[in-house]
């Protein structure tokens, strides 16, 4: 059952993170091979910050997901599964910086299950019988983006320069996709 009060939860939850992000790159010199977990790394405050950040920001995205976006659009439950298993992973790369031995091995594999993950979510979104045709044009133009971004950044060693700007595009196609799925149902063009 959808709870309306958690529909707007999205907003706070990606304002903490963007603003976090922001913050750890905005600090210092960018480095566009970097991530932006390389950049946390860098300084152990920026490493708890982004790590408090995230966690507090995921309370008001699981109560967004579970409350609202998953019932309102009708979603299956692996969809809870998958999205579980990135936020999971999300997590765990926010607490176990991109150092070296063992936690960068840990980092970069919870980091990129989130990651791969996002793409059978946009998926499941761009599949929901609640989302007008509008929306979902636009859902499959990003995932079509999403898709192509990491296959040029796995077959192009250019790419790889430019790791940072991959990143965050990625990652903030996915949000797009969560703000046009959350809010296109209410926006009528007749």
């Amino acid at each position: 059952m959808r709870n309306p009060l958690a529909q707007h939860l999205i907003l706070p939850a990606l304002a903490l993170v963007g603003a976090t992000a922001a913050f750890v790159l905005l600090r210092g010199p960018i480095d566009r091979s970097r991530s932006v977990s390389l950049h946390v790394a860098s300084e152990p405050h920026t490493i708890w910050l982004f790590a408090i950040a995230s966690t507090i920001a995921t309370v008001p995205m699981a109560l967004f997901m579970v409350g609202w976006f998953i019932p309102a659009l009708q979603l299956p439950a692996w969809f809870t599964v998958i999205f579980m298993a990135a936020l999971a992973g999300q997590l765990i790369a926010a607490w176990i910086p991109h150092n070296t031995g063992w936690r960068a091995a840990v980092h970069q594999f919870c980091a990129y299950l989130m990651a791969y993950l996002m793409v059978p979510l946009v998926v499941f979104i761009l599949f929901s019988p609640a989302l007008p045709l509008w929306a979902k044009a636009i859902i499959g133009v990003i995932l079509a983006w999403m898709i192509f971004s990491l296959a040029l950044y796995h077959l192009s060693a250019k790419a790889k320069l430019q790791f940072l700007l991959y990143q965050s595009g990625y990652v903030a196609s996915f949000y797009m996709v969560l703000l046009v799925a959350t809010y296109a149902p209410h926006v009528n063009f007749t």
